[in-house]
């Protein structure tokens, strides 16, 4: 990602070049994207950003799985530190309280944390620290800051009642459990001064209030147990994904393998040439075997495939061309993709050491 940074960056800044991205690896799209903004370079991604990875999107989430996936002291000071959560404070006091809470409730003790019980859960660690032996930053906590850390709780507890009331429960529908969470959200997400400026700011922010408001008028009759409601929200936001009002730098984009075959820029990087990536694996269908396609006369998966050989040829016709790809995939070594591995077979061993060189 950093390396297809650089190229893109070099493309327009020295050479004065428009320059463009072109993968169907989302991840990968984030990842230069990021890095583009370190140059003061903001891309025009067509692809746009998932809901969830937003920050509205990501608080929604981290609340659901907290309060319904009690336990994990890491899922809830993901949540009580998201910069989101103001619980009708100023952001610098929840904050302080949020890190006191941490230091008494959540550090060096035992047992599962409940999102929603946390209240007694601090003061009787508190109680427990004061005893004979008791730490030494224990000294320099201040009233003030404990009486923060209590207030913090106390509000937490009573935005959450109203979600915290369907724990346990076999049968819930979408629609109530749903005006629920929209009441902890905001309750969680609330300015100093009562307003949800914040939550439901810029696109992001736009698009989460867009797909609330479409669930909540939802007249789907769709019953769930209640511990099953984070991995339902999941698949409901999944699909879900926001594109920027304005466009970005109009000299930097990154495109799908469909897209570039309507574009021209003087600089083209093909990023992600990895087997499973250029081309994608051929997935079996879930329902219809080949056999079943077959007798319907539909394509077979390996049509996508030649589908991608195509959309791979096309963007090699730009007038400067970066093939790039990853060493690695996670933990293993990653597999050049075939067509990558043809192209350097084709040309020889010296003209693929030039290539190589020209990229370092």
């Amino acid at each position: 990602a950093v390396a297809i940074a650089i190229a893109l960056r070099r493309a327009v800044e020295a050479q004065g070049e428009t320059a463009a991205l072109v993968t169907s690896d989302r991840n990968l799209a984030r990842r230069v994207s990021t890095e583009l903004l370190r140059f003061g370079i903001q891309a025009d991604d067509s692809g746009g950003t998932p809901l969830a990875n937003t920050p509205p999107g990501a608080l929604l989430r981290l609340l659901l799985q907290a309060l319904f996936r009690p336990g994990d002291p890491v899922a809830i000071m993901a949540l009580l530190k998201h910069p989101l959560l103001m619980l009708g404070l100023d952001r610098t006091v929840t904050r302080r309280a949020v890190e006191a809470i941490e230091l008494v409730a959540l550090r060096g003790g035992t047992g599962r944390p409940d999102l929603a019980d946390m209240a007694a859960l601090f003061d009787a660690r508190l109680e427990a620290l004061a005893g004979d032996r008791p730490p030494f930053w224990l000294a320099r906590m201040s009233a003030l800051r404990l009486e923060e850390a209590r207030t913090v709780l106390a509000r937490l507890r009573d935005a959450l009642a109203p979600l915290a009331a369907f724990r346990g429960r076999d049968s819930v529908g979408l629609a109530e459990i749903l005006r629920a969470t929209v009441m902890a959200l905001e309750a969680l997400g609330r300015g100093e001064d009562g307003g949800l400026e914040e939550l439901y700011a810029a696109d992001a922010g736009d698009k989460l209030a867009e797909f609330l408001r479409g669930l909540v008028a939802s007249t789907a009759a769709f019953v769930f147990d209640a511990a099953e409601w984070p991995d339902v929200m999941e698949a409901l936001i999944a699909p879900e994904t926001v594109k920027p009002s304005h466009a970005g730098d109009s000299r930097v984009a990154i495109w799908g393998a469909l897209e570039a075959r309507l574009m021209n820029v003087g600089t083209i990087v093909i990023g992600g040439l990895n087997e499973g990536t250029w081309p994608r694996k051929a997935e079996a269908d879930r329902f219809m075997s080949r056999v079943m396609k077959t007798g319907l006369e539909l394509e077979p998966p390996e049509r996508r495939i030649g589908q991608s050989a195509h959309d791979f040829q096309m963007a090699l016709g730009m007038g400067r061309v970066v093939l790039a790809r990853a060493a690695r995939a996670g933990d293993a070594p990653a597999v050049p993709s075939r067509w990558l591995q043809r192209i350097l077979t084709f040309v020889g061993t010296e003209q693929a050491g030039a290539m190589r060189r020209r990229g370092d």
